[in-house]
């Protein structure tokens, strides 16, 4: 079945042509989870954004910073909303890609981080978790739980407001997120205000 035989909206059957057109440029596609694999995966992922989402927010402060985490520090992209001074209320979020792709330089992940930080006054903290093969599951859960632990122990020192601390994610991210939220509770915290799951795989 192709999907026009879904009858889907035009918009849809426009990005599914442009990602087979796309796709016909990077060969390296088809080896999913090497580090040529993921550049094509990237590379596809940016050109589909340039073209069928809206920019980021311009007034939206992006930055990067370190947290420590159990395998070495863990990088996060940072995104403070215009009226950003003090303690904020603090999205830890997790990027998709199939748990062996995808990261924090994506400029999806930078348009939809940057757009919810303004819309919502979050900070967004987006992760630049572990992934597989190199990685087995659960090492981004084993991440995001440790970047969790990192902003409830020392809030100040990454402007965030404690009593008001959540994490979230896409596809394979929202996974990640759920699962780190399942341990985060079996272990008796910290709490989380918060959990948003967006298409969770």
């Amino acid at each position: 079945m192709s999907p026009r035989d879904l009858q889907l909206d035009p918009a849809v059957l426009r990005w599914l042509k442009r990602i087979d057109e796309h796709s016909a440029t990077l060969p390296d596609l088809r080896h999913p989870g090497t580090p040529s694999g993921r550049l094509a995966a990237a590379r596809l992922s940016d050109l589909l954004a340039l073209e069928f989402t809206a920019d980021e927010a311009p007034e939206v402060r992006i930055d990067e910073i370190s947290l420590p985490g159990p395998a070495g520090p863990l990088r996060v992209r940072r995104y403070r909303p215009p009226a950003d001074a003090g303690a904020l209320p603090t999205q830890l979020f997790l990027h998709g890609g199939g748990f062996i792709h995808g990261t924090v330089d994506e400029l999806l992940n930078d348009r939809l981080c940057a757009r919810r930080a303004r819309s919502s006054e979050l900070q967004v903290l987006s992760l630049d978790y572990r992934l597989a093969p190199e990685d087995r599951f659960p090492a981004g859960v084993e991440d995001a739980v440790a970047a969790i632990g990192e902003l409830a122990a020392n809030p100040a020192q990454h402007g965030v407001d404690p009593e008001r601390l959540g994490i979230g994610g896409n596809s394979a991210g929202a996974s990640i997120a759920a699962g780190a939220a399942i341990v985060l509770r079996d272990r008796g915290g910290p709490a989380l205000r918060h959990q948003l799951l967006e298409v969770p795989r």
